[in-house]
Order: structure tokens, then C-alpha cells, then sequence
């Protein structure tokens, strides 16, 4: 990359972004500037493009996307699973033909590819610049590509060969690098089944290393972990009184139960108590009216009836408050 033009890195907040500083000669392509900006699409890296004094600033939006360099480092990761990101990485390329982009003009480096760990994505940085002479490795995407082939073996070691044997052909095209790419995959993962789950090389652990420390601090006496604040630790007499909580503990559970059942028994048998006196008493007041019938047929007037009917509704009404309030 030319003295120019720098890559850098800048944190906003919770997000982080990658800042290309091209100089102020540097000439955009503005339709495909506004078409990223437009349409996002999911292996391109959103970038918003700004033009001051000082040249064209590009800035794109990473998030939490993690550089491929940094990806490889991991042991962990099976041989399969970057076959599968070389395969993103083809659709990627073979497809921006579609959005009107030049494939050329991806960083194909391996600290500037970011894969998605929430998604096993891929995304790319695109520089929408009519100039890349210092960005890129060629101006043909299919060199570019097998330049970042010959790199990842720089990393990781367990790479197929067939894979740098293709890498070396001089009439190598994406497209058929991505035919036989698929013959390698199910190679690689034909290898895994059969060898099983790649485990992790073996190292002493903290508690391994330690333990020579923890010895001698047996032998003098000494605690043999360290804890940080104060342990309470139980008396004799508590040690003694702790074997007999289970059924101490077990005894009063029962004894809780058995009060709360008795107390539901006590209410239910009142409540049925006072229902029962309730329609004791509604039955003797019918008995009574029916008693008094030639007296309540005497009042012709309908203020006496309803006067005497809100009577009896008033003596219900307290006579039921007065038996509720018990409880």
C-alpha cells in the first residue's frame, strides 16, 4: 500500500470501524458508492465515503466481525471450515458482477476478510476507487486470489495440498477452482469423520503447574487454596447439631403442613355452618310472611310493600356482614 493511502482503526462507542484515508487525487465511483449505500448486501462491508480538504476518507462498519488472520490462528477451527469460508468468499466475488462491482477490487488479504461468528458470514472490504495501484496485488482478481491462497498456508499447515497445487496453476479462474474446490471439501470432511473431533494439544493446566506449591504447603501446615474473605467455619458443637437437621428440618415441613390443613378444614366446616343458619333463618322468615299474609294483603298501597322489602333485604344484608366478620 502506498505512503498515501492508510488503513486504521478507530473505536465509536460499542462499534468499530476500519478508516481508509486515500489522497485528495483519489477519484470515487460515485454510482457504486450510492449502490453499496443503497442496497446492503450481506458479503459487503457498509461504508460510507466523505471528501474534505485532506482527500477521500472511507469508513467502513465492522461491529463485531473478526479479521480471517485472526480466525486462523485458532486451533480449533477444522481444516473443513475454511474450505467452506473459501467457498463464501467465491460467492461473494463471482456475484458483485451482478451489483455492478469489479472483483478486482476486493482486499483479498487475509486481515482485511471479516467472517460474522453470529452467522457464519463472510464480508469483504470493497474500495470503490477508479485507482488501486497500492491496494490490491494485481488488477485481476484471479491473481489476487491465489495470492491469498499461498498466504493462508502461511498459517495453517493442515491445508489440503490439492489446494496449493491449484494455487499454482497459471490458468487459474475462480470458476474452476471452485468446481474442484467442492471435490476437497467433501474430502476433508470424509477425514474428519473418520478421525474424529479435532482435540485441542495437550498442555499442563494451572492446577498441574501449581501443584508442586500446593504440596509443600500441606506439609507446613498451610491452606493449600487461597480464598479470598473469611470462611466461617462450623464449631464442633454445630458439626454435631448439623447430622440431626435433615429430620429436624424434614419434622417441621410436617408440622407446617399439618397446621395449614387443619386451619382449611376449621374454615371450610364454619363456612358450611354459616351457610347452613343463613337458609335456617330465610326459611323462617318465609314461614313468617306466609303467617302474616291477611295483615300484608291489607296494604294496598305499593309504598308499604316496597318499604317492608327493603327492610328484609337490610336485615339479610347485616345479618351477612355480621357472620363474615368473624373470620
Amino acid at each position: 500500500m502506498a505512503q498515501d493511502e492508510t488503513l486504521d482503526y478507530i473505536q465509536e462507542g460499542f462499534r468499530n470501524y476500519l478508516v481508509l484515508r486515500c489522497p485528495e487525487a483519489a477519484k470515487l465511483i460515485a454510482f457504486q458508492v450510492e449502490m453499496i449505500s443503497q442496497n446492503p448486501h450481506p458479503g459487503l462491508i457498509p461504508f460510507t465515503a466523505q471528501r474534505d480538504n485532506n482527500g477521500v476518507k472511507l469508513r467502513y462498519q465492522l461491529d463485531s466481525r473478526v479479521p480471517l488472520e485472526q480466525y486462523l490462528q485458532d486451533e480449533k477451527v477444522q481444516t473443513s471450515k475454511i474450505v467452506e469460508i473459501l467457498d463464501q468468499l467465491l460467492t461473494v466475488l463471482l456475484e458483485s458482477k451482478n451489483l455492478l462491482l469489479h472483483p478486482a477490487h476486493f482486499l483479498l488479504k487475509p486481515e482485511y476478510i471479516y467472517l460474522d461468528l453470529s452467522c457464519d458470514g463472510v464480508s469483504l472490504i470493497y474500495v470503490p476507487l477508479k485507482d488501486l495501484s497500492g491496494f490490491v496485488y494485481s488488477d485481476d482478481v484471479n491473481k489476487n486470489f491465489r495470492h491469498l491462497l499461498s498466504t493462508l498456508f502461511q498459517y495453517r499447515s493442515d491445508l489440503p495440498p490439492e489446494l496449493f497445487s491449484l494455487c499454482q496453476d497459471q490458468d487459474f479462474q475462480l470458476k474452476d477452482f471452485r468446481e474442484r474446490l467442492e471435490e476437497v471439501y467433501f474430502a476433508v470432511r470424509k477425514k474428519e469423520t473418520l478421525r474424529g473431533p479435532k482435540e485441542k494439544p495437550f498442555q499442563l493446566s494451572g492446577s498441574a503447574l501449581r501443584a508442586p506449591e500446593r504440596g509443600a504447603r500441606a506439609r507446613e501446615g498451610r491452606p493449600v487454596f487461597k480464598v479470598k474473605g473469611k470462611i466461617a467455619w462450623p464449631s464442633a458443637s454445630q458439626q454435631a447439631n448439623s447430622a440431626g437437621q435433615p429430620g429436624a428440618e424434614q419434622g417441621r415441613s410436617a408440622g407446617q403442613f399439618g397446621s395449614k390443613l387443619n386451619k382449611s378444614a376449621g374454615q371450610l366446616g364454619w363456612r358450611t355452618k354459616t351457610m347452613g343458619l343463613f337458609l335456617l333463618l330465610q326459611l323462617l322468615g318465609a314461614l313468617l310472611l306466609l303467617v302474616l299474609f291477611p295483615q300484608l294483603n291489607a296494604l294496598r298501597d305499593g309504598l308499604d310493600l316496597l318499604g317492608l322489602f327493603l327492610v328484609l333485604v337490610g336485615v339479610n344484608v347485616l345479618f351477612l356482614r355480621g357472620i363474615t366478620r368473624r373470620r
